[in-house]
């Protein structure tokens, strides 16, 4: 098979594809026991992406006993419908990988990982590092879009044809969390409309990052507003077409204890949370240096509000009692 597109297709053995040839494919959102997207097959100039097991063994959601060459698989994870772990190919098995893009990173000759600057489900952009990382040895026909392969071809169903990219662009982006906090990582997603070229992205507190796809992840230092922008590029518009939305970043605040007392199930005292701040709350029963401090409880990512703690150890001892807040 050549120049498909598989997807939402399910199965116990390769949920979009098994036992035999395919080329020049997208193989995307399908599920299955065993290789959520291919199963003992020969994949060239294939994208694997979003594919799931319905396991948590390593059973191979992206491909699980295949050959795959020119090809890039990312993105697929075991654990569907419960608690997604990434497992793009399964290691119990026979795979090899030629000329490839996969994390993490296999042997074998002229495979490549990092950030494959994707501007859709499959289209890469001319920056991305799997331009001209393919082998002529394996390419045949056309790209998913019916474009020639270049000398030397893309990894992957699409080959970036610079003279073909143009026409109107239009794009939009979306912060997935418009409230952070310091040192926290927030998600941005830009979409585009017309075939583009290259994006780049300005989080606001810094030069533009041009090495990254439709998709970011950024952490501000400093507490404030900040303007993110998307921009893309193509031949008819060198000039380029922006989106903005701005992201608030809140300072972690200081934690301050409030109507400690003993209990009938212990000592009891509360503090009021922050949203997405992450706590330590430690007890030590003296406070000579050095002291002796000790975790009492964690609380990762606070929904907010007013949380209690409680000591359940407590005896007639003297205890101390700090929260660190991350």
């Amino acid at each position: 098979m050549s120049n498909c597109v598989l997807s939402n297709n399910s199965a116990v053995y390769g949920g979009g594809f098994a036992g035999g040839n395919l080329n020049n494919s997208l193989v995307i959102n399908n599920h299955a026991y065993y290789g959520g997207g291919a199963d003992w097959a020969a994949l060239n100039n294939c994208t694997v992406v979003n594919n799931y097991t319905t396991t948590f063994v390593r059973n191979g959601a992206g491909i699980y006993t295949c050959t795959v060459k020119n090809s890039i698989v990312v993105d697929n994870y075991d654990n569907f419908g419960i608690g997604l772990m990434m497992d793009n190919y399964s290691t119990l098995y026979y795979y090899q990988f030629t000329d490839s893009c996969t994390w993490p990173s296999v042997s074998g000759t002229g495979n490549i990982y990092g950030d494959l600057q994707f501007l859709d489900s499959f289209h890469i952009a001319s920056t991305s590092p799997c331009c001209g990382a393919g082998s002529n040895t394996y390419a045949a026909g056309t790209d998913l879009d019916g474009e020639p392969w270049n000398n030397p071809p893309s990894m992957g169903c699409d080959e970036v044809v610079l003279a073909n990219l143009v026409g109107p662009l239009s794009v939009n982006v979306l912060a997935y969390q418009t409230n952070l906090l310091v040192n926290r990582y927030g998600s941005m997603a830009g979409t585009i409309t017309g075939r583009a070229s290259n994006v780049t992205w300005s989080f606001g507190d810094g030069p533009a990052v041009t090495n990254v796809g439709s998709y970011a992840l950024h952490q501000w230092t400093n507490s404030g507003d900040y303007s993110v922008t998307f921009t893309a590029y193509n031949n008819d518009n060198p000039a380029r077409v922006s989106a903005n939305t701005v992201v608030h970043v809140l300072p972690l605040n200081v934690p301050q204890l409030q109507s400690a007392g003993l209990q009938t199930n212990g000592f009891q005292f509360q503090f009021a949370g922050q949203t997405n701040a992450s706590y330590t709350i430690q007890y030590a029963t003296n406070l000579v240096s050095p002291a002796a401090w000790q975790t009492l409880q964690s609380i990762n990512y606070s929904s907010g509000g007013v949380l209690q703690i409680t000591d359940t150890n407590v005896s007639n001892g003297t205890r101390f009692y700090r929260v660190l807040a991350q």
